[in-house]
């Protein structure tokens, strides 16, 4: 029985092997999969895969409630909520559907597969602390069939689940105490029922009974308006054979309800061999990258308006905004670019995080890190490795040469009539040239060499010689960080960067540059050996080596999956921004944006000296620099994080060395 599924245009294909490269930074992933020849599969194919603890060969649905009722089984059977229906705070950082017990549900169009006629397997994840008896699931018409399960059945706490009209109830109640509790109904291929509450059989009876029908699957409550108050974190449905005891406890035990649709996209090349066929994929992300935006303008408008608007009018996914508002307003805009591009722009401008899913939906949400809890150990559960780049790799002496300027300078030299190469002090662009007082001609009468900074006579010249020239000179900008240098050498860098034409300018980029690169970094790799499907970037995960002397926490910032191999590789690190270049464009761009502010407090100033900046009243950053005229900067505790330049959200990192203050 496999843990993994895949889907071509939305029909179950066989798969030979996977891997999958998650890296939401860039909201584009990649997935190579392998077929066997006599699978059909063409670029552009809509390609799904699933994968999940436990075996999906019998999986009808799953609804994890991730602030939306989508099925995430691959099967389609998406569920619809009633008005009113709202989401909280569920287990391991996840959400949860919250029912209010008198009008809120969810329901799903009856399915062939939704039909759970001979054998079945059901698990919920729900809390309650109602008393009167009420509906976590029907499937039926009326009390008589299909399939019902309860809670307060017959006494306060206890669970029930009706079949075709018989009843087994739990064997204890209590379970109303306000704490999650998984509640599993299995039908075996004897028609033996077994009802479980937290991985303990609680009864079993045999019930035998067609439960087909024509009703819709309801959650929440049941066909005859019984609804229900709490909460569910998931419902998972499966039409056969139950699964194993040992996987129907892992369920329990991995309560976690991160995605199981783990990716979905297009197929964009295709590799056909004698045994096999290759197709490289890219996710519904990839859309993001393709769109060019052409001067749409925008007045007085939030950043989360200008999103949706780009991404509802320029591509196929659909918006989802789960942070709300983010404060800040711009007086006018104009997106120009690839959209992927003005996307990270916005990223970086406002704290926030984008990405998109299997789901084909763009989410937009304030950048968080979830602590897992969840410890990775050396030669126990895993196989780790850390890394610390090169000094090489240290950035401690910074010059910029931003925009070319350009000056004016007169040189005089004395003519001895055998002489008729002279030195200037920098290299001409344009020249006046008189000798004893009579103007010369460019090319007839001389020639210049900039790069060589000579001027060369045709006809050796007498008398005084006059050269009037402009020269051009790139703004320089040096920035050191002395306590690096002392530590580990100059490691000089230039970069050329015409865009910046001021001094202030150049200033701040250079301090933001030598802030995230004041140290060696430090990443980790974590393999394990196993589909571990619980973990997404941005998680805190601690990592034990006690070979290597590492016991530290690091921030997810890659993740790959393997099948048949069945093995997961993490990439950990600190929070430090690792595509360079994009770092470069992000801040070029970040100009464009600026003067749109219309916050109280000018946005060119967040990386001035002594500056404190607080954005929203959610974040407050402190920051200290020493200045000079080669900028020599003071080391500052700080937490870096990859999408947001230097705002964090938290006191999480890999080696927590300041704080982040957030409010409450």
């Amino acid at each position: 029985m496999s843990q993994t599924t895949l889907f071509i245009n939305d029909i179950k294909k066989t798969i030979i092997e996977y891997s999958i490269t998650k890296e939401g930074d860039r909201a584009i992933d990649e997935a190579v999969i392998k077929l066997p020849p006599s699978v059909d599969i063409n670029a552009s194919d809509v390609i799904t895969i699933i994968q999940d603890m436990i075996p999906t060969n019998n999986l009808s649905a799953i609804y994890n409630f991730g602030e939306n009722l989508s099925d995430e089984s691959g099967n389609k059977n998406k569920s619809t909520a009633s008005a009113g229906i709202t989401y909280i705070d569920g287990q391991w950082g996840g959400k949860a559907l919250s029912f209010n017990g008198t009008s809120t549900y969810s329901e799903v169009d009856d399915a062939t597969n939704l039909n759970f006629d001979g054998e079945f397997d059901t698990f919920i994840w729900v809390k309650w602390s109602s008393t009167n008896k009420q509906y976590l699931l029907t499937k039926r018409t009326t009390s008589s069939n299909g399939l019902g399960i309860s809670v307060n059945h017959t006494t306060a706490g206890d669970v029930a689940v009706e079949v075709g009209g018989t009843d087994l109830v739990s064997s204890s109640a209590g379970f109303n105490d306000g704490a999650n509790h998984l509640i599993r109904i299995t039908r075996d291929s004897a028609n033996l029922v077994t009802l479980y509450v937290d991985k303990i059989s609680k009864g079993t009876a045999t019930i035998s009974g067609n439960l087909t029908t024509t009703g819709k699957l309801r959650i929440g409550r049941d066909e005859s308006n019984t609804y229900f108050t709490g909460s569910m974190d998931s419902v998972r449905l499966y039409k056969g054979s139950p699964a194993s005891l040992i996987f129907g406890n892992k369920v329990y035990d991995n309560r976690n309800p991160r995605t199981v649709m783990k990716f979905g996209g297009t197929a964009a090349k295709i590799k056909k061999e004698i045994i096999f066929k290759q197709a490289q994929c890219f996710s519904h992300g990839k859309e993001l990258a393709e769109v060019e935006i052409r001067g749409d303008i925008y007045d007085n408008k939030t950043p989360e308006y200008i999103i949706e608007d780009l991404i509802t009018n320029n591509t196929n996914l659909s918006f989802v905004n789960k942070g709300g508002s983010t404060g800040i307003s711009l007086t006018k805009y104009i997106a120009n670019g690839k959209l992927i591009d003005i996307l990270r722009d916005f990223s970086a401008l406002t704290g926030f995080i984008f990405y998109t899913d299997a789901l084909k939906q763009f989410i937009f949400e304030p950048n968080k890190f979830t602590n897992i809890d969840f410890t990775f150990e050396h030669g126990v559960n895993s196989i780790s490795n850390e890394t610390k780049y090169d000094d090489t790799e240290i950035v401690n002496d910074l010059i910029v040469l931003g925009e070319n300027l350009r000056y004016r300078s007169e040189e005089t030299f004395t003519g001895n009539g055998s002489d008729t190469e002279f030195t200037l002090n920098d290299g001409a662009v344009s020249t006046r040239v008189t000798v004893a007082g009579t103007q010369k001609i460019p090319e007839e009468d001389y020639a210049v060499d900039a790069l060589g900074k000579t001027i060369k006579f045709i006809t050796a010249p007498s008398g005084s010689i006059v050269v009037d020239y402009e020269y051009e000179k790139p703004l320089y900008i040096r920035g050191t960080r002395q306590s690096s240098i002392d530590t580990h050498g100059i490691h000089a860098k230039r970069l050329i960067m015409p865009w910046i034409k001021n001094r202030n300018d150049g200033v701040r980029f250079i301090q933001s540059y030598l802030s995230k690169f004041k140290d060696i970094r430090l990443n980790i790799k974590v393999e394990i050996p196993t589909l571990f499907n619980s973990i997404q970037e941005n998680d805190i995960i601690h990592v034990k080596n006690d070979i290597k002397n590492i016991d530290n926490d690091f921030v997810v910032k890659g993740i790959k999956w393997k099948y048949p191999d069945s093995t997961t590789i993490i990439d950990g690190g600190e929070y430090s921004f690792d595509f360079l270049e994009i770092d470069k464009q992000i801040t070029e761009k970040l100009h464009d944006l600026e003067d749109a502010f219309t916050t109280n407090k000018e946005i060119r100033e967040y990386e001035s000296p002594e500056e404190v900046m607080v954005i929203n009243d959610i974040v407050v950053q402190f920051v200290t620099e020493d200045m000079t005229e080669t900028l020599n900067i003071v080391d500052t505790p700080v937490i870096y994080d990859k999408t947001n330049n230097n705002w964090g959200s938290g006191t999480y990192g890999s080696r927590v060395t300041g704080s982040v203050y957030v409010s409450e």
